[in-house]
């Protein structure tokens, strides 16, 4: 892998790049990264564009994917996908505005066309 033009995303807290992550809790950082960015949008684009190689979230990759745009490559070791909890308070009574942007939340996230649901790519 270290001879292909790979992306880095850093990270923007403390400006040092991301590990690649993979099955079993193995990790990859890229030596001489052909981009270096803080956007993952912008990592995206540079992948799109053929620019690089990238490790992008499902929930930016999934439409790529499916249209045929976006290949998935090393998919056999891809970290499993984390778990997303939304908490809210649950003793007492639960103001409108809180309630709205909860349901909101809860209803954008179980939508398997913005947020793919365990595809592991």
């Amino acid at each position: 892998m270290a001879q292909l033009p790979l992306s880095v995303l850093i990270d923007q807290k403390n400006g040092r790049p991301w590990p690649w992550l993979f099955a079993d809790g193995q990790t990859f950082t890229p030596r001489q990264p052909a981009l270096i960015c803080d956007d993952p949008d912008t990592e995206l684009e540079a992948t799109l564009a053929g620019m690089c190689f990238g490790q992008i979230p499902a929930y930016l990759a999934e439409p790529h994917l499916r249209s045929g745009k976006l290949v998935s490559v090393l998919a056999d070791l891809a970290p499993a996908p984390w778990d997303l909890f939304i908490y809210r308070p649950q003793q007492g009574p639960v103001s409108k505005r809180v309630r709205l942007v909860y349901d909101h939340l809860k209803q954008a996230f179980s939508n398997p066309e913005l947020f793919p649901q365990g595809l592991g790519t």
